[in-house]
Parts: C-alpha cells; sequence; structure tokens
C-alpha cells in the first residue's frame, strides 16, 4: 500500500512538473517570439526561419508527453517509393478529424520528419486565444477561420500565397470536415449529401471543399503535393484522449499515407476539384472500414501499403530535460525553501499558483474535447440572395 501511494505521489509531482515547465517555457518562448518581430522589417525570412525555430522548443514537449512519458506510438502504412520525399518537400496534409488527440499524432508525425516548427494548420478563429500554443501561432502566421466565408475567403488567399513561399519545408494541415467527427454530425453530413446526390460516408463527415478548392488553387505549381493521411486508432490500447496520454496510458494510432501529386488535381474547373476533395474522403472511409474490421491497414487495396512503426526520437526527450534542469528544478527548490522559511503568507501564495497552474493545464486539455468541436451544418441561415450557404456544401442547398 505504501508502494502504491509512493507511486502515485511521484507520478502526480512528475505532472506538476511537466505541466509548471510547459508553461514557464511557454512564456519564455512567446516573449523571444515577440521579440523577434523588430526583425520583420528587413527580413521577413529571417523572422520566420526563427520563428519555427522557438516553437519547435515548445511543441517538443508535447511529443515528449506523447512519445516518453505515455509511449503512444504511430504505426504507418505508406508505399515505399514515396518515403525518400517526406520532410524534404512543402505538402498539403489532409487528415481526418475522428479523434481527440489525431493533430498530436500529426505532431508527433512532423516531428520524426524534422517538419514541426514549420508545420501550419487551418484552425478555427478561437483558437488562438488558447495560451501559449494559440499566441505563437499568431505570431507565425497560422490561418485563422472564422466560419463566415465572405470574410475569410480574401484572407485565405493572402495567407495562402504566404504558405506558397514559406522559407522551410512546410507542411500545412486542413481538415476539409470542419470539425470532429460525432454520430449526431454524421447524420447532418449524411442528410446533406443525400441533398447533393453524394455517396454518404459511415466514419467521415462531407467534407467542405470551398477551401480546398482555394488552396489547390493558390499551391498549384509551387507545393508539390498532398499527403493523404487517414489515422484509426487502435482498441487494443487506451481511448485516444488527451487525458489519457497525459496520465500516462498508451495509445496506438495507425496512419495510412498516400502521396498524390498536386498536378494530379483538376482545377480546370471549381466543380472538378471539390469532387476530388470527395473522392479522397470516400478513400478515407474505405480504409478506415478495412481498419475497423481488420485493426490494421495491412492488405488494404491489394497490399501497397507497407507497415513501419514510427520510432521514438531522442531529441524530444533530451529537450524535456533541459527545461525541467534549467526551470522546474531551480524554481522547485526556491518554493520548497520558501515554504519551509517563509510567512504563511507565502506558503499560501505558492500553493494558489500551484493549483492555478494545474487548473490552466485542465483547461487546455479540455479544448481537445471532442464535444467542444463546432457543430456541423447548423449555422443561422439568411436570405439566399445575401449568398450565405449550409455549413459542409459547397453551393446553396436549394
Amino acid at each position: 500500500m505504501l508502494l502504491g501511494i509512493l507511486r502515485t505521489a511521484w507520478f502526480l509531482l512528475c505532472l506538476l512538473v511537466f505541466g509548471y515547465t510547459f508553461i514557464v517555457s511557454g512564456i519564455i518562448i512567446n516573449l523571444l517570439q515577440c521579440c523577434s518581430l523588430v526583425i520583420w522589417p528587413f527580413s521577413r525570412k529571417i523572422y520566420r526561419i526563427i520563428n519555427c525555430k522557438l516553437a519547435y522548443y515548445h511543441w517538443c514537449q508535447l511529443v515528449f508527453i506523447g512519445n516518453w512519458w505515455s509511449g503512444s506510438e504511430i504505426v504507418l502504412y505508406s508505399e515505399t517509393k514515396d518515403h525518400h520525399m517526406w520532410g524534404h518537400e512543402s505538402s498539403l496534409i489532409i487528415l481526418n478529424h475522428h479523434d481527440e488527440i489525431d493533430w498530436l499524432f500529426g505532431w508527433i508525425l512532423c516531428f520524426h520528419y524534422n517538419v514541426l516548427g514549420a508545420s501550419k494548420v487551418f484552425a478555427k478563429n478561437s483558437l488562438k486565444y488558447v495560451p501559449f500554443i494559440g499566441w505563437s501561432w499568431i505570431l507565425l502566421e497560422m490561418i485563422f477561420l472564422r466560419r463566415d466565408w465572405n470574410r475569410d475567403k480574401p484572407y485565405l488567399i493572402e495567407q495562402l500565397k504566404v504558405l506558397a513561399e514559406y522559407p522551410l519545408h512546410c507542411w500545412t494541415l486542413l481538415f476539409c470536415e470542419g470539425t470532429r467527427f460525432t454520430e449526431s454530425k454524421k447524420a447532418r453530413s449524411n442528410e446533406i449529401a443525400r441533398a447533393k446526390g453524394l455517396p454518404e460516408l459511415k466514419h467521415h463527415l462531407l467534407p467542405r471543399t470551398k477551401g480546398f478548392v482555394v488552396v489547390m488553387e493558390a499551391f498549384k505549381g509551387k507545393v508539390p503535393a498532398i499527403y493523404d493521411c487517414t489515422l484509426s486508432c487502435s482498441a487494443d490500447y487506451a481511448e485516444p484522449t488527451m487525458y489519457n496520454v497525459v496520465m500516462g496510458r498508451k495509445c496506438q494510432g495507425h496512419m495510412l499515407v498516400r502521396r498524390i501529386k498536386i498536378t494530379d488535381v483538376p482545377t480546370d474547373t471549381e466543380e472538378n476539384t471539390a469532387n476530388f476533395c470527395h473522392q479522397i474522403y470516400q478513400f478515407k472511409d474505405r480504409a478506415y472500414e478495412h481498419f475497423q474490421k481488420n485493426q490494421t491497414y495491412e492488405n488494404f487495396e491489394g497490399g501497397k501499403f507497407h507497415k513501419h512503426v514510427i520510432p521514438r526520437r531522442y531529441a524530444s526527450l533530451l529537450i524535456e530535460t533541459f527545461w525541467v534542469l534549467v526551470l522546474a528544478v531551480p524554481s522547485f527548490y526556491y518554493f520548497i525553501s520558501l515554504m519551509i522559511n517563509g510567512s504563511l503568507w507565502v506558503t499560501v501564495t505558492v500553493f494558489v499558483f500551484i493549483v492555478l497552474s494545474v487548473l490552466l493545464i485542465r483547461a487546455m486539455i479540455s479544448v481537445t474535447d471532442r464535444h467542444q468541436g463546432s457543430t456541423y451544418g447548423k449555422v443561422a441561415q439568411k436570405d439566399e440572395n445575401n449568398g450565405i450557404v449550409m455549413n459542409g456544401s459547397n453551393k446553396k442547398i436549394q
């Protein structure tokens, strides 16, 4: 019993150390990123490279939590002929939005192929207010969308020009579904599919194709490839939630990746481009269905996708160790000294700081909860003459 209590105490202490380190290092990185703004008027290229490197040293801590603390891993399935391109070219990543930690598996993949700092994402506008990560995203020129096409389109076009000319190999993540999958959203998605004469999807939401069309127009001739990634999580491990990862429970993600040349995407008409996006999600649905039945992507499409486990890299462990030694160890020594030798007021202040840190971390974890996602196909409708469309549609539903 005593051993169990000691293990629990050690586990909670480690979580407190990791959380404290993540918060304080986030403040330091954000301040350094703000300081780098003085470079912007003279060289935007150097500014962007510096900010990507700074973000890398913060985001690696989340990769550490996933890879080392919880032992979570990615099993990758891909065609061997494409391996030499990964990490050596900019690309658009199209990932299904099914699980709470699909983004974390995406970051682990980016980390493995040395593009973590330069990874980009199309994110809902509210995420810019998430402490440390959201603030960093603002300085990294992430694309924040308000879900109002009339306002988003001109902004999106301008930001895509920046990404197309980025000074580093940049992987840009696009969730075409627009929100995380739930059964209630699937029902609404299938209503829209029937109204538009499209196949109903079993495991995905009907993609919102407007953004995809604009991205293809901007990236064609500048970004060489799309990486179509379909993630499924093994039922033999912990449920894929951020809470389970933080609690040290292993999750296993299986990711099927196929490389599509941008030149293979039809862009002669918006309709053809949108149809290509639908075909991508129909392929994802077949792949996901295969995994649910077999718990592997092996033998899917004639077995052309070969399996290998992404190994853990020591870089994230070393970076986490650095932050802990530089920030956590001196700070905790100082806090303990204050609590032992200081007044009751000092002790209460330290305790309140610890409690607030824990609450902040819990709030950040809650952002990944699948039930916190946006609605699907439930925007307020206005008069058709105003050009308002249903979410999930690329044209008005008559």
